[in-house]
């Protein structure tokens, strides 16, 4: 198993900034600045330079960032494959989740799938540095995964696959410290002049065109997207920072801070299960039992 000091440092690579990077793993930046030098005292080489524009990798930063990821992917494997090492473990399927999966669709589903006892379904839950993380490295976690996807999310992936199950209305949640958190219903005027934030990991076509969508009604809202997942630190972030969340109508008591409120507008979230074609055959069995399910739903 890896050193946890690569963690913060590709993190820190990642955002080009020791403070974005302690924002995003919950610690100050003098604490990351630390982890980063304690891993250059064990290699005895500088990864990181710090200039006017921010933090950057150094020759010696850029192998160790490539490399690493290998030696994480390994890990992860390892780690997965023993947490899972049982008698019936061909059964088992592995199924990556986060806190804010909507799991209930995918439980209706398969609670009434006739071969719901021929496996035993396992959720997995993504590291707590999700947002650090690669696609391909998430990959390790999970055999299928439960989350908001769609096509776009597989460009470049011709290995994996993936299943359209449910849609989610996009709703917005609304710090209570701001007016229109007191309104039922929200139309798309009622949102001029304020800031919304629409993480766009794991679906950025999406918000590419739902931005474009913003700027088309020629109202003055400012969208903002992040290459963020939705996890509970941006849900934290925008309670905070008195921000919008675009969010979706499952969510509903997403956070004491903020109210999620319907808006007049027809903008959904496709949600469903990706995994990878070259899968085992029990995987395999599971995702077209869980199909031929949802049919039936």
């Amino acid at each position: 198993m890896y050193n946890h000091l690569i963690d913060t440092f590709r993190c820190a690579a990642e955002q080009g900034s020791y403070a974005k990077a302690a924002d995003l793993l919950m610690m100050s930046p003098a604490n990351v600045l630390k982890q980063i030098r304690a891993l250059e005292s064990i290699l005895t080489v500088p990864l990181l330079e710090r200039s006017n524009k921010g933090v950057s990798l150094t020759k010696h930063g850029e192998l160790f960032y490539k490399e690493s990821s290998h030696l994480i992917e390994l890990s992860h494997s390892i780690i997965y494959k023993t947490k899972n090492a049982t008698n019936n473990d061909e059964k088992l399927i592995g199924i990556g989740v986060t806190p804010l999966s909507p799991l209930a669709s995918f439980n209706q589903i398969w609670k009434k799938s006739p071969r719901f006892n021929d496996f035993f379904t396992q959720f997995i839950y993504y590291p707590s540095d999700i947002n650090g993380l690669h696609l391909s490295e998430l990959e390790n976690y999970y055999e299928a995964d439960v989350c908001f996807c769609s096509e776009p999310l597989l460009e470049n992936k011709s290995d994996t696959e993936v299943y359209i199950f449910n849609h989610f209305n996009l709703t917005c949640a609304v710090p209570m410290t701001l007016p229109i958190s007191r309104k039922d219903f929200l139309s798309v005027t009622d949102l001029e002049g304020h800031s919304l934030l629409f993480p766009s990991r794991g679906n950025s076509s999406l918000t590419r065109q739902f931005i474009e969508w913003i700027h088309q009604s020629k109202i003055d809202i400012k969208v903002e997207a992040p290459s963020l997942f939705y996890d509970i630190d941006i849900v934290n972030r925008c309670a905070r920072e008195k921000t919008i969340l675009v969010s979706l109508d499952y969510w509903k008591d997403i956070h004491p801070g903020l109210v999620n409120i319907p808006v007049q507008w027809n903008w959904t979230f496709p949600y469903g299960l990706i995994w990878k074609k070259n899968a085992r055959k029990e995987v395999l069995e599971f995702i077209t039992a869980f199909k031929n399910a949802a049919e039936m739903h």
